[in-house]
């Protein structure tokens, strides 16, 4: 039977067992479902919400919904099969093959959805957002699997885009997204009991995506570019990523099936897999997803959304398997258990363990790599190079000496990696989206990242995308981005004990030579020197994060901030010298580049030295406090006066930030906002109880003295002559021109 628009009015009127279809209209295309009318036993296909913004192509619901089935609708708002308000229920439907262009594929959901399975849904308009279900409200028991939510801008939540929404004993599988795969969290979003298995994101997350929500009990597992990463909190749950903290543990999870065609997976717990028991009793749910009680018989709960049979123990996470070995003298058709067995390829390698649900470590001889694609390195994969091809132990290779070398040879990323990637050359990386060479949401340590670049105009980190990851030890040079990030862009990452050099962001309004630091992220005990950036933050651009322990010199930015610029950001211990900003700015005060050393936008600048720089040390409207910087009016404990480094002559190589006894930073800055160490480690405040400024603390027994005085004036005079010294009116100078290039290389202040 076909029906045009159908409403269903507040007197309980009913549509039962009937095929709605080919209908029309600007909200439910096929049923607009008012207050508390029921819809049962429905089909409801091929219909549209077609006027502008418009939604529920399918069904538009108030009232109640069961037992339909709601396919091929459209809607080009949201809610592509049914648009559930926030008074409205969904119960045990099938939703399939709808599209809506914002949000909410097959659902756009501020009510209740219980009992559905929702699949091949999609949403395709720019930013749009749950391929499967946009969530606001609760979900619960249900089945979402094989939906996307790719579109032109970025696509959040393949299977869930859950905002402020609760999730809970939902199996989430085979998704994709250009952000969370499986599930977006966003906004203090709650995600319980549910199971995120093989879903992919183009960019990161790719089983969830939780940013700033709550993710408790859940196993996410076998995730493409990541299983869980974000800012918010997660805790009793199984995951790649997982640091043993929180209850967290990570390890195959051990399903009952996952093996084969899809209708064939079983995500129940085998008995001895480590997600048995080991939930919070306190944030389960009263039953999982079949019914059965939560807690069962023994007072414990499962991780995920099957609860197990009374009797079944847990078993500690299975050992990490492996290694596979790659050697460039090995060969593809070789099994990998050897170094005499090696695989030629690293990209064979990781096909071999692409359908395993178990860890796995990857060894990779020494030679390059250069094999046409982008590496994907899973959350359950550790790859490591430095290898000469012999060794039996990790400890027993030599990265220095044996270098291994993954080439994109100008054509592609090199490596897209949730795992860890360690011991590695990573070259010529070349892409139009983020990371020229490495997207990293996972742990990259002890890596060389060099010439590597991002050449569209919105994309970001030339050498490195650091999304919710971490970089550690590394050496990151000659990376360039369009845009913001030439080595580094770390979106809350954490970025440590890392030398970042001549990098440059080029484009229009681009930021962060050496390293953006965006979103709370956190830069600590790195060195950043000869940068550039067009606009801003020559070294570093800081945004919103933290910037502690770093030396930052001889970077160049045209507009301002030319060491760094800290937009609400916060910079604490560093030294910066010697940095340049240049060119015209057109906001605050006009006129040339300001902040050569630090501009800071309503930022935090504490216990920092800035010293030596063109175009002024510190600039901006923000706070900046026990530091030391040519601007400085000795009000909040800042000071003005040569540091006393011990060598800032010659090449810059030679260069040393230390501070020598009777520097006026000694034992001068705020104790109680140091970090617990410097930039060596050493720890702060010292034996004497007292804190250094800048990024190195000194021994004990240095004690400052006062600042050196400004030396003798130079004259200058129109009388006078440039052939003159200078050290008298007698002998002035003709220009002042003259007068400041006659100042030597000095960090000692002076008077003309």
């Amino acid at each position: 039977m076909e029906r045009m628009p159908v409403n269903a009015s507040a007197t309980q009127e009913f549509w039962t067992a009937s095929n709605i279809v080919s209908g029309k209209s600007d909200s439910g295309g096929g049923i607009y479902n008012n207050s508390s009318g029921t819809v049962t036993n429905c089909t409801v296909y091929s219909n549209n919400a077609e006027g502008y913004r418009s939604s529920g192509g399918g069904i538009y619901n108030y009232g109640t919904v069961t037992n339909c089935t709601v396919y091929n609708n459209t809607a080009t708002d949201e809610g592509g099969g049914i648009h559930n308000s926030e008074k409205g229920t969904v119960t045990n439907c099938t939703v399939y093959s709808n599209n809506a262009e914002f949000g909410g594929g097959g659902i756009y959901n501020s009510g209740t959805v219980t009992n559905c399975t929702v699949y091949g849904n999609s949403t395709t308009g720019y930013y749009s957002s749950g391929g499967g279900i946009y969530n606001t409200g609760t979900v619960t028991n249900c089945t979402i699997y094989n939906n996307t939510a790719l579109s032109i801008g970025n696509g959040l939540g393949g299977g869930i885009f859950n905002y402020y929404g609760t999730v809970t004993n939902c199996t989430v599988y085979n998704n994709t997204a250009t952000y969370g795969g499986g599930i977006y969290n966003d906004s203090s979003g709650t995600v319980t009991n549910c199971t995120v298995y093989n879903n992919r994101a183009e960019s990161s997350g790719g089983g969830i995506r939780n940013y700033y929500g709550t993710v408790t009990n859940c196993i996410s597992w076998k995730n493409t570019l990541g299983d869980i990463c974000g800012g918010g909190s997660e805790k009793y749950s199984c995951f790649g990523e997982a640091d043993g903290k929180n209850g967290n543990i990570r390890g195959n999870p051990l399903f009952v099936n996952t093996s084969g065609d899809l209708s064939t997976w079983d995500f129940r717990l085998q008995n001895g897999s480590p997600c048995v028991d080991a939930g919070s009793v306190e944030d389960a749910p009263k039953t999982d997803i079949m019914g059965n009680p939560r807690p069962g018989a023994d007072g414990k709960v499962c991780m995920g959304a099957y609860e197990s049979p009374d009797g079944y123990e847990p078993q500690s996470p299975l050992p990490v398997l492996g290694p596979l070995y790659v050697s460039e003298s090995g060969n593809d058709a070789n099994n990998g258990l050897s170094w005499g067995t090696a695989l030629k390829t690293i990209g064979a390698a990781l096909n071999k363990v692409a359908d395993s649900d178990d860890l796995y470590q990857i060894w990779v001889a020494e030679g390059t790599y250069a094999e046409g694609r982008t590496l994907i390195n899973p959350s359950r994969v550790a790859l490591y190079g430095g290898f000469a091809g012999m060794e039996s132990q990790i400890s027993e290779r030599n990265i220095s000496e044996h270098p291994t070398i993954i080439d994109g040879k100008d054509a592609c990323q090199c490596v897209k990696s949730s795992g860890v990637l360690d011991g590695f050359h990573v070259e010529r990386g070349k892409t139009e989206n983020n990371g020229g060479g490495i997207n990293n949401t996972g742990t990259v340590t002890t890596c060389t990242v060099y010439n590597n670049s991002v050449t569209g105009f919105d994309s970001y980190g030339g050498g490195i995308y650091n999304d919710y990851g971490t970089v550690t030890n590394c050496t990151v040079y000659g990376n360039n981005a369009l845009r913001h990030g030439g080595g580094i862009f770390s979106d809350y990452g954490t970025v440590t004990n890392c030398t970042v050099y001549d990098n440059s962001v080029t484009g229009f309004d681009s930021y962060g030579g050496g390293i953006y630091n965006d979103s709370y992220g956190m830069v600590t005990n790195c060195t950043v020197y000869g940068n550039r950036a067009e606009d801003y933050g020559g070294g570093i651009y800081n945004n919103s994060g933290t910037v502690t322990n770093c030396t930052v010199y001889g970077n160049r930015a045209e507009d301002g901030g030319g060491g760094i610029c800290n937009y609400y950001g916060t910079v604490t211990n560093c030294t910066v010298y010697n940095n340049s900003a240049f060119g015209s700015w057109g906001g605050l005060g006009g006129g040339s580049g300001l902040g050569g050393g630090i501009r800071n936008y309503y930022g935090t600048v504490t216990n920092c030295i800035s010293w030596k720089n063109s175009c002024g040390d510190i600039w901006g409207r923000g706070s900046v406090k026990y530091s030391c910087f040519g601007e400085a009016d000795e009000k909040d404990r800042n000071i003005r006066g040569n540091p006393l480094f011990v060598n800032t002559s010659g090449n810059s190589s030679t260069w040393d930030f230390r501070l020598q006894n009777g520097s006026p930073c000694v034992d001068t800055g705020s104790v109680s906002d140091a970090p617990e160490t410097d930039i060596m480690g050493n720890p702060r405040p010292g034996a004497d109880s007292k804190v250094c400024m800048g990024a190195y603390e000194s021994p004990y027994e240095y004690k400052p003295q006062p600042p050196r005085p400004a030396l003798d004036p130079l004259y200058v005079s129109k009388a006078g002559s440039n052939t003159n010294n200078g050290l008298s009116w007698g002998a002035a100078l003709k220009t002042i021109s003259a007068a400041l290039n006659k100042i030597p290389d000095s960090d000692d202040l002076y008077q003309i």
